[in-house]
């Protein structure tokens, strides 16, 4: 099984109203443009689901992308990765919704495993890591038992 680990998702220009939307590069569309959520419906009318994936890609990939997926999740701790100072990203579960800002859970083994910390909504990026063993066992750490 290969497993593809897309591009962090960044900020983009809508190229149809020019408003600043989050998504991932798609080769049909100029560097640092995409499209933003308001414009979905208004640039789909009149195309086909072909024509419309050719021009802006994937609905949840390229564009309508939500930083936050409550899906992914574990024992009630939703996952997600936030940035790791080195211009990578770190796998992080959320322990407590603050608002603007998240307390978090460094998932990895290597840097910060275990470590607490609060980052801004706006930093988090969708999970794109495995659940490994590891992750699970720093997770159930946390779990009043």
């Amino acid at each position: 099984m290969t497993t593809t680990i897309l591009p962090t998702p960044r900020r983009m220009l809508c190229s149809c109203c020019g408003a600043e939307t989050i998504g991932r590069q798609w080769h049909n569309r100029d560097t640092g443009w995409g499209l933003c959520v308001d414009c979905i419906d208004r640039c789909h009318r009149g195309e086909t689901e072909e024509s419309f994936s050719r021009l802006y890609g994937e609905r949840g990939v390229h564009f309508d992308i939500q930083n936050i997926d409550k899906t992914n999740a574990y024992k009630g701790f939703t996952l997600i990765d936030i940035p790791s100072g080195m211009g990578g990203v770190l796998p992080a579960a959320i322990s407590k919704d603050n608002g603007e800002s998240l307390t978090v859970i460094c998932l990895h083994e290597e840097y910060y495993p275990n470590w607490v910390l609060t980052v801004e909504r706006s930093q988090v990026r969708p999970f794109s890591y495995k659940l490994n063993d590891a992750m699970k066992k720093t997770i159930d750490s946390r779990i009043p038992g």
